[in-house]
């Protein structure tokens, strides 16, 4: 979000985006965050001049919110490995149960 707010010496320019990680170093080149960076910085900096579009000169590739790995990852960890220790644990409170 942009807003322009009035101050006493004129306007404050304020752009407001996502989260913290948003212009992190791992998410900076994703979907062309970049650019949405450098072209808020620019307006909110006062100069207009230097909002650019740059040319995507290559096909973007399929690009997600989370990289690959760390999706796969998360459902091996959360998705696989979480059930199969409550069922473990399960049994064994089971085996305990009907052996005293």
């Amino acid at each position: 979000m942009a807003g322009l707010y009035p101050r006493e010496r004129g306007q404050a320019r304020i752009v407001v985006i996502g989260d913290a990680d948003f212009a992190s170093n791992a998410n900076l080149r994703t979907l062309y965050n970049l650019d949405l960076i450098m072209n808020a910085i620019h307006w909110a900096a006062e100069n207009d001049s230097e909002i650019t579009l740059r040319p995507k000169n290559r096909p973007a590739p399929v690009q997600f919110p989370i990289p690959l790995t760390d999706t796969l990852q998360t459902l091996y960890g959360v998705g696989l490995l979480v059930p199969e220790l409550l069922l473990i644990a399960g049994g064994i409170v089971w085996l305990r149960g009907r052996s005293s």
